[in-house]
């Protein structure tokens, strides 16, 4: 097992031996929960479930931050700070993490832009920010990000989603929370069958990069049943992308 796996499973022992915040025992993977915002009930399904990283998707429209994909779909009564950060927020006051939790904000509209108010709003919430001080919650910008040799220059209350092959300078690799591809970037496999041996290999390829740098390594776009998440995880994927989160880490658990 790769020195990364090794710590994160250890780690996770060690959080889920102090805290009991969860409704349901925290699955054996760290489960990503992809476009969680779709979800029945959003952010709180996900962690009560074990998510270990749970994404939500941001379009800045006057001056406000919109939980959306696309401006057509923004709804006025689902912003950043309602959806997320405010139900956040209630739950530390009375919970515990589990596990170290991600909160993946995928960038909608340009970096330039969104991310500053990104982080004037996560800097109005003092308890968001003591769990990210300990470690037990991160916040981490994907989706339109800044180039990656400005990353350093930005407040470490975020971290980045790398999404590259591409050596990283070493000022921005400890500002690196995750590496993220496309899954299509490495197979056409459907998640029916056997995957090509070929693209496993690339596909162990990609994650050894992340490993190389020790941060986890997670796929989008990936087919989203049973076979397909047991399958990635034994190529030794870190996070398993799903929008099937219940189910997820139901499989997992048992």
């Amino acid at each position: 097992m790769a020195p990364f796996k090794i710590s994160i499973f250890c780690s996770r022992i060690l959080v889920m031996m102090g805290c009991a915040s969860t409704v349901l025992a925290q699955p054996s993977v760290l489960i990503h929960a992809h476009n969680d915002y779709l979800q029945e009930a959003p952010l709180i399904n996900a962690l009560e479930v074990g998510c270990a990283s749970i994404e939500v998707d941001l379009i800045l429209r006057n001056d406000t931050l919109f939980v959306a994909h696309e401006e057509e779909s923004i709804d006025r009564t689902k912003t950043f700070a309602s959806m997320y950060l405010t139900p956040l927020q209630d739950h530390l006051l009375v919970n515990s993490l589990a596990q170290p939790t991600a909160l993946l904000i995928d960038l909608k509209t340009p970096a330039a832009t969104t991310l500053p108010l990104v982080i004037r709003t996560l800097q109005s919430y003092d308890l968001l920010l003591r769990h990210q001080a300990t470690g037990s919650l991160s916040f981490v910008i994907s989706g339109n990000r800044p180039a990656v040799d400005a990353y350093a220059g930005f407040p470490d209350i975020v971290a980045f989603d790398y999404q590259d092959l591409q050596p990283v300078p070493m000022a921005a690799q400890s500002r690196i929370a995750m590496v993220s591809l496309p899954f299509r970037r490495f197979s056409s496999w459907d998640g029916k069958g056997k995957l090509r041996r070929r693209h496993a290999r690339k596909i162990r390829k990609a994650i050894q990069f992340a490993h190389d740098m020790d941060k986890p390594f997670r796929f989008w776009g990936t087919p989203d049943h049973a076979h397909a998440w047991q399958t990635l995880h034994q190529l030794g994927i870190d996070y398993v992308n799903t929008d099937k989160v219940s189910a997820c880490a139901a499989y997992f658990r048992e």
